[in-house]
């Protein structure tokens, strides 16, 4: 990381926030500053997470989080209700959920942790509450439980994840990066862009500088995105985005797999899905979006590449986000309902033999692994 990038990553940003970006006052030691994902208060995901960098989660978690050789910080206002895994995590919010560090777990004094906690090196403050079982010794975490392995350095490889793109479009996004000018991209600054976006029409001016949550290159989530702040992904996220009345920003290695429904949106990065947006659509080179465009203004930038239609009419972003997760829920209720009549199959037929429960536990086994995630059980 070049003294430039991290400088443009902090301008512009509400100074209350900028605590969270420290900036090196060294420049011999800039290149090696580690990385760090922010997901604020205001942001919730409902999913699963896989990262290569250290994340701060001051927001709400529900599902999984694992970073391969990093260090995960629950803060102050951080829930989660997850099975952790990393190399080091810090508890200074509520976890709900299994512990798992291969170097050491630390619970501040406004810590709370519901759940066991496996690691060679344990650090409770006065004040902190734990309640569950402590096994201190030395954890190979990503051998001895599902977590989703990264198997390189690309972001766009992950056993949890796959490919979200075809192989076909790498070679067309290369393509394009050489026609605009290799590297161009490499001076974006996303979260500055969003900042006319969101202040406009406010004239308070504590609101010039809105809260921003930052969520890195190396970062994977797979589920559902939820924000009331301003989000900037650099990373992938396959699932869903909504954000009522914030914008949202993608990077240009930004990989979304993804119905999105947000106020506005700037995307260098590549889409596949849906775009709503209730007052605008910004798409800039070399961002690449194939699906449909639904907002009142759209504009693209040379470069940029759409494939599919634009809808340029007034949009409800909430009343289209509950329609679509109703006919989701919907979907949803009609699969249960087959696999409870599969349920009622069974216990009308109560004699099932030995190898058909064997055949069944090894099937589900090998889901579970194909998933690539822990499984989290919620606690009473």
């Amino acid at each position: 990381m070049s003294s430039k990038s991290t400088n443009e990553d902090t301008k512009g940003l509400n100074p209350s926030s900028q605590s969270h970006y420290p900036v090196p006052t060294d420049n011999s030691n800039v290149e090696r500053a580690v990385p760090r994902s922010m997901i604020g208060k205001a942001v919730t995901i409902r999913g699963d997470i896989a990262a290569r960098e250290d994340v701060l989660i001051n927001g709400r978690l529900e599902g999984s989080i694992a970073l391969k050789s990093n260090k995960l910080e629950i803060g102050v206002d951080g829930h989660i209700e997850a099975n952790m895994f990393a190399k080091v995590i810090v508890v200074s919010g509520k976890a709900f959920g299994d512990v798992y560090a291969s170097d050491q777990v630390v619970v501040t004094k406004t810590g709370s942790v519901i759940g066991d906690i496996y690691t060679a090196d344990v650090s409770i403050e006065d004040g902190a509450h734990i309640k569950g079982n402590i096994d201190m010794q030395k954890q190979d975490v990503f051998k001895q439980h599902a977590v989703p392995e990264i198997q390189d350095e690309s972001h766009n490889k992950s056993s949890g994840f796959g490919f979200l793109f075809k192989k076909g479009r790498e070679h067309e996004h290369e393509q394009a990066e050489h026609d605009a000018g290799q590297g161009d991209h490499a001076h974006v600054n996303v979260s500055e862009e969003l900042i006319p976006l969101s202040v406009n029409n406010k004239s308070d001016s504590e609101n010039l500088y809105p809260d921003q949550s930052i969520i890195g290159e190396s970062v994977m989530i797979k589920g559902e995105l939820i924000a009331e702040e301003d989000v900037v992904v650099k990373g992938q996220i396959d699932g869903v985005i909504y954000f009522k009345n914030n914008s949202l920003g993608l990077g240009p290695h930004s990989q979304i797999h993804a119905n999105i429904f947000v106020k506005s949106i700037v995307a260098h990065g590549e889409v596949k899905g849906d775009i709503y947006a209730s007052d605008q659509i910004i798409l800039k080179k070399p961002g690449h979006v194939n699906g449909k465009l639904h907002s009142p203004r759209v504009s693209t930038e040379k470069g940029a590449v759409i494939m599919g239609s634009i809808i340029m009419e007034a949009q409800n972003i909430e009343e289209i986000y509950a329609n679509f997760t109703g006919s989701r829920a919907t979907d949803q209720h009609q699969s249960g309902t087959v696999e409870n009549r599969e349920r009622m199959e069974a216990a009308a037929h109560p004699a099932r033999t030995a190898e058909e429960r064997a055949d069944s536990g090894s099937r589900a086994a090998a889901s579970t692994k194909e998933s690539g995630w822990p499984i989290f059980y919620p606690r009473s």
